[in-house]
């Protein structure tokens, strides 16, 4: 399963057209092409990509899980619990980049006592991102390493273009730039070799610039319920609570964790450490047929305010297989670590967390800013700046017309507000239903914002103007409106006679936003108006024989991120899988694959072709029957 998609423009990304040849490409699946170079007097123009396959070392996954577990019983009623998990693996993550993990590991301890009545536990999670890497970065400063933009690539590309390169005709754009890329390594020879594995171990945001990123964070945290059944016995009564630290450290390489520095050489990296705490209380009572739950939570973040959640349910049986169920929930969303402290510059912007505590000293903030499509405009009608980041003099009024200040706030956390409604039942026996709806609507929903600095941006030493990459943010904001969000499930299962069963899904999703002017706000909800699967088996088709045969299909939807936009074209998939059961070694053997037949498909944009799979399994049961 490669990504490996060399035709379709990452800005232009819902085009049909074959924009491979033109000078502002940004393939999806080429790296070190992102960069948008504009000169005043000729058309944009960006850097020659390198292929994904060419650049990563290795399309392989893998991964190995441990997972170990000591239960002591101090006496009758109270039992401690020691757990550890391991797990480390390579593998692709596509986010608002794409990366290669290397050897990435996280391990859980956990140390626990419970009784029949209550819980106290807490755990520790640590990462370690090992010899992870940047695609993106990895392709862009290999281009920087043969070949400074600023100071060879572009001069060479242009001067070419103007025809004062010997065999090289005047305003031809790909002779252009084969002349300026004739420097460019080849794959597979030693040259390239040498040059990609050079940037793939320096240091992302080091000096010099390489791909590889840190990540040694830690996560502690603390929890405990106490159910008061042996005190009060006129309703079920909860308390419980949890305290939280975040303590994260990536030696600069994703978190802005020393944005004061004078230089990168000078950069202390310190860490960065996130407290939060909550408590709550939850009372259920039984009236016949009728269960109510109610509950009320208090939790606070040390960057936010105090956010206090009510709950309320209702579950009525009103036969041996039939219930309905209602609720009315409030809940909260923080903001990530990422989105409040990352600072993480890409080729088309700064990815930048928006808490106060973080972004205050870039002035972006609270009406410090353009929007980035008034501020394209801007350039396109000739407006400049000098040197100083202020705006020149000799711009036109028109350009100055089409400028669009945006005031995003401080991220805050999200906040919602959801109704649900059910029903599950039984049939004769044999036909099994869970239908379920819902509305939800969601204030301050998190999402971001492309904006681009008023004035010139200062970080670790270096000073960039209005316009150049180190002052086009994407900043993690909070939506200005409401968003409503809203769908429909349901669920069937029948069985049939010899022991065959049918069943089927469907699911149908959809939300509303409305624009706000003066904010490019992206609330990424990614998601297919209509998905069903329907399949058939029979876990006894002979008495060790099974099989299972399943369909699921999906509808084309619309996709956002800010590594770019796409519409994901509709798929459907056969799977299938035959078992059999083994009694003389107490064993299953499964036999079965994934997309059966089917042509490769795509899930986001940039993300690999996804074939089939085909797979044995092999079960032991001790308790085998």
């Amino acid at each position: 399963w490669k990504s490996n998609d060399y035709k379709q423009d990452r800005i232009n990304s819902l085009s049909t057209e074959d924009l491979s040849g033109t000078p502002d490409f940004d393939g999806v699946n080429l790296y070190g092409d992102e960069a948008l170079i504009s000169v005043p007097g000729f058309n944009p123009i960006r850097r020659t990509g390198f292929r994904e396959e060419d650049i990563i070392d290795d399309y392989s996954a893998k991964s190995i899980k441990a997972d170990i577990a000591l239960h002591y019983r101090i006496t009758d009623k109270i039992e401690a619990l020691y757990n550890y998990r391991y797990g480390s693996g390579d593998a692709i993550y596509q986010g608002d980049s794409k990366y290669a993990l290397r050897g990435f590991t996280q391990t859980f301890q956990k140390l626990e006592f419970r009784g029949d009545n209550f819980f106290v536990r807490g755990y520790l999670t640590q990462t370690d991102a090992g010899d992870s890497y940047n695609l993106l970065a990895l392709g862009t400063f290999m281009n920087e390493a043969y070949s400074p933009s600023s100071a060879k690539w572009v001069p060479e590309y242009l001067g070419a273009f103007l025809g004062t390169v010997p065999g090289v005709p005047s305003g031809d754009g790909a002779a252009a730039r084969a002349f300026a890329d004739r420097d460019r390594p080849q794959p597979g020879t030693e040259a390239f070799n040498l040059l990609t594995d050079s940037v793939r171990n320096a240091v992302f945001q080091g000096n010099p610039p390489g791909a590889t990123f840190k990540d040694d964070s830690r996560i502690y945290h603390g929890e405990f319920n106490y159910n008061f059944k042996n005190q009060i016995t006129f309703a079920e009564v909860l308390v419980g609570g949890n305290y939280r630290q975040y303590d994260l450290f990536t030696d600069g390489t994703i978190l802005n964790e020393d944005p004061d520095a004078t230089s990168k050489d000078a950069a202390v990296y310190d860490r960065i450490k996130i407290n939060e705490y909550g408590v709550y209380g939850q009372i259920a009572k039984t009236f016949g047929t009728l269960k109510l739950t109610g509950s009320l939570r208090y939790d606070k973040n040390e960057n936010f305010d105090g956010q206090v959640t009510p709950r309320v349910s209702a579950v009525y049986t009103f036969s041996e297989n039939h219930n309905l169920r209602a609720s009315f929930q409030t809940g909260f969303r923080n903001p990530q670590t990422q989105a409040q402290f990352i600072y993480f510059p890409g080729s088309d912007a700064t990815l930048l967390g928006s808490t106060e505590a973080n972004a205050a000293r870039y002035g972006v903030h609270n009406g410090g800013s353009w929007t980035l499509d008034s501020f394209r405009d801007f350039q396109s009608a000739g407006g400049s700046f000098n040197s100083d980041g202020t705006i020149s003099a000799t711009t036109p009024q028109a350009a100055l017309d089409t400028l669009v200040t945006t005031n995003v706030p401080y991220v805050q956390p999200e906040q919602l507000k959801a109704f649900e409604i059910g029903y599950k039942g039984i049939i004769n026996n044999k036909l099994l239903i869970d239908l379920n709806g819902y509305y939800n609507m969601y204030s301050d929903f998190l999402g971001t914002d492309l904006v681009v600095a008023k004035t010139s941006v200062t970080h670790q030493g270096t000073t960039s103007t209005p316009g150049n990459t180190g002052t086009i943010f994407s900043l993690y904001s909070n939506s200005p409106e409401d968003i409503q969000s809203y769908g429909v499930g349901l669920g069937l299962t029948y069985n049939l006679p010899k022991g065959y069963s049918v069943n089927g899904n469907y699911t149908y999703a959809d939300f509303t936003v409305d624009e706000v002017a003066g904010r490019d706000f992206n609330a990424g909800f990614n998601t297919p108006n209509n998905k069903f699967s329907v399949g058939i088996g029979n876990r006894k088709l002979t008495k060790n024989l099974g099989f299972n045969i399943n369909y699921r299909w999906q509808e084309e939807f619309d996709w956002f991120s800010s590594y770019g936009s796409w519409t994901v074209p509709e798929f459907g998939v056969f799977d299938a899988a035959v078992s059999y059961r083994v009694p003389t070694i107490k064993s299953t053997v499964k036999i079965g694959g994934t997309n059966l037949g089917g042509t490769d498909y795509r899930t986001n944009l940039g993300g690999a072709f996804v074939g089939s799979m085909y797979y044995v399994s092999i079960t032991f049961d001790q308790f085998f029957k």
